[in-house]
């Protein structure tokens, strides 16, 4: 069975994290921020037949903030981690073959007073375009997502619904083949929704 993470959870394992490092409330209106993985999650669920679905995670994500909002995420295709061990390794082996590279980028843009203008516990929806990168190829993405400020050093970014990436968005309905048959899943789905928690700790020095 898989396991659910959801973002309340999220944000009070951060919140307990802070308190624990003593972090102070800090200037953030010309800050940097760092992705810490061990708190974000990036998951994305693939159906193989009509009547199963399976949620499958990337487990090493590199990211970060800069002071005028720019934030870039970087997925180690490698850190997929599913359900199955046999399945995980057929499918690292497809994605670093099908990709000939072992990261894609995403990237998108905030507003830039941000972090500045939120009070702690202040949340905000927003809709921002944003663009995935892998294999030279860049794929326009629309994020629907929640920034929650849980700390004076800490920012969680929450997707507000699943997005839905395509084989076709990539170019590469032939390579959703070639996997079908490396594992065995003729029924496995050209399209796959995309979830994510990310949380982000401001650079000290960087206020």
């Amino acid at each position: 069975m898989a396991t659910t993470v959801s973002a309340a959870s999220v944000v009070t394992t951060a919140q307990d994290t802070s308190k624990n490092q003593g972090q102070q409330p800090s200037d953030a209106g010309h800050a940097v921020w760092q992705l810490n993985n061990d708190l974000s999650r990036l998951s994305f669920v693939v159906t193989d037949n009509p009547d199963g679905s399976s949620v499958h995670t990337f487990e090493q994500l590199v990211g970060s903030i800069d002071p005028t909002g720019a934030a870039q995420v970087h997925i180690q295709l490698a850190s997929v981690r599913t359900l199955i061990p046999a399945f995980t390794l057929s499918l690292v082996e497809w994605m670093l073959e099908a990709a000939a590279v072992t990261t894609v980028q995403v990237k998108a843009g905030l507003p830039e007073t941000l972090s500045s203008t939120m009070s702690q516990g202040a949340v905000q929806m927003l809709t921002t375009p944003a663009t995935l990168t892998i294999k030279g190829k860049v794929v326009p993405l629309q994020l629907d997502f929640a920034v929650t400020r849980i700390d004076a050093n800490r920012l969680l970014l929450a997707s507000a619904q699943p997005y839905v990436l395509t084989a076709a968005a990539l170019g590469a309905p032939e390579k959703i083949n070639q996997l079908r048959q490396l594992t065995g899943l003729g029924g496995l789905s050209l399209s796959v929704p995309i979830s994510f928690i990310l949380v982000f700790d401001l650079q000290q020095g960087s206020s």
